[in-house]
């Protein structure tokens, strides 16, 4: 990546990790320009580590509100007033959350829907595999 950008993403809990993995899927309130192709960091508080990249997704299609056809989502997307859905493939897991210390994240207070250029984007995930392969016989898990 050299003129690119990514961003990192805060994941709230535990159930919206789970909707993240077991879907593919990010909903969003936060207007930005979400394109194909766009690295998203997920950025999650773990217990004993502090903040961590947990894993991460590479933008495939956003789709708006209103170009969502199935009827169930289309309410979900309503009743919990989101304004888009992001389709991530391939979607990470990171067996071992990373924390971010050391990384331009550590200074950032949002650490939600953060611009990164493509260089810090891709240095993060560079350290964030490297920490993986610390562990024997851990390995990031493609999810899609």
């Amino acid at each position: 990546m050299t003129d690119d950008y990514g961003y990192a993403i805060r994941i709230w809990n535990d159930a919206i990790q789970n909707q993240l993995y077991d879907t593919g899927r990010y909903y969003s309130r936060i207007d930005r320009p979400w394109v194909r192709g766009n690295k998203i960091l997920f950025v999650k508080r773990v217990w004993m580590f502090g903040e961590c990249i947990i894993g991460y997704g590479v933008v495939d299609k956003v789709m708006e509100d209103w170009l969502i056809d199935d009827k169930r989502e289309e309410l979900y997307l309503k009743r919990n007033r989101y304004i888009l859905c992001m389709v991530l493939r391939p979607l990470i897991r990171f067996p071992r959350p990373f924390p971010i210390v050391g990384t331009v994240l550590e200074d950032e207070p949002r650490k939600h829907a953060v611009r990164l250029n493509g260089y810090e984007v891709d240095e993060i995930l560079e350290e964030a595999e490297e920490y993986q392969e610390t562990q024997v016989g851990l390995e990031s898990v493609v999810v899609s």
